[in-house]
């Protein structure tokens, strides 16, 4: 029988069993997504669950490395699961969910539940990625974030929040819903309540006066360390390495700055635990 992974096992602190026991959700099959489960799959995780509710364009091809010319006009997450199933995939179970996330809520909630990590990588606007926080706070469900500039194209920035209540959540690190004015909004998407939602209507909770970036500039390089970089932070939880909560590259500059961040004792989302 093929040992597919005798070289991981080769390395003296690493654990295949706890990799092969690992149950993944991936939110977002894009420049991101793509690659971060591409790396899981060659990993050997137990599964992988990849949502997203999108079709592949022209655009998406100079970073989106599960699909290729051919499959333009497919649905992403048909398509990377076929791509991972028939040239990358090794031993994991793979499953794909084509659906909004935030309009289908409960359904969201019980792929987080069955999932031992949420890995992120969710466009823009950012209160998309902070709801997900507290829904991951909520359940406990260790959270990394993963995502590139894209004013830039060329930087990226990796964002863990624990399952542990002393430490530093999303909000914590971003400060995003402390941003929106409307008390009686904060309460209603507080990890209390955030559970008793069917959809929930993020646009609700945007800025008003924020401007979405149409596209958002990104290369191939980019995508590849920043998924490198947040699947090497996932590595390290499970072997209990203690990573840092951010991290922040600068490929121009050929620079990467780790950060650890307290938790904040005023913070809207976690600061009563």
């Amino acid at each position: 029988m093929n040992d597919w992974f005798i070289r991981q096992k080769e390395i003296s602190w690493f654990s295949q069993e706890k990799v092969s026991s690992l149950t993944l959700s991936i939110l977002g099959v894009g420049g991101i997504g793509c690659n971060l489960a591409l790396l899981v799959a060659r990993l050997g995780v137990k599964k992988i669950i990849l949502i997203d509710n999108d079709m592949i364009e022209a655009s998406n091809l100079n970073r989106q490395t599960l699909y290729s010319k051919q499959d333009m006009g497919k649905r992403k997450v048909d398509t990377a699961k076929f791509t991972l199933e028939n040239l990358d995939n090794l031993c994991s179970e793979i499953a794909a969910y084509d659906f909004d996330l935030f309009e289908k809520w409960q359904k969201t909630i019980e792929i987080v539940r069955e999932s031992d990590y949420v890995l992120n990588g969710l466009d823009l606007p950012e209160i998309k990625r902070t709801l997900i926080g507290i829904l991951c706070l909520k359940l406990k469900t260790p959270m990394i974030y993963c995502g590139t500039d894209p004013h830039s194209g060329y930087s990226g920035m990796i964002l863990y929040q624990s399952s542990a209540s002393n430490m530093a959540c999303y909000e914590c690190l971003q400060a995003i819903f402390n941003s929106i004015e409307e008390t009686e909004l904060r309460t209603k998407y507080s990890q209390e309540n955030i559970l008793s939602f069917g959809k929930i209507d993020w646009k609700e909770l945007e800025k008003k006066d924020f401007t979405q970036i149409t596209g958002g500039a990104t290369m191939i390089p980019t995508a590849m360390l920043a998924s490198v970089l947040a699947v090497n932070t996932l590595i390290k939880i499970i072997h209990n390495q203690n990573p840092p909560q951010r991290i922040i590259f600068d490929m121009f500059s050929n620079t990467i700055e780790n950060y650890n961040i307290e938790k904040r004792s005023d913070c809207i989302v976690c600061g009563g635990l």
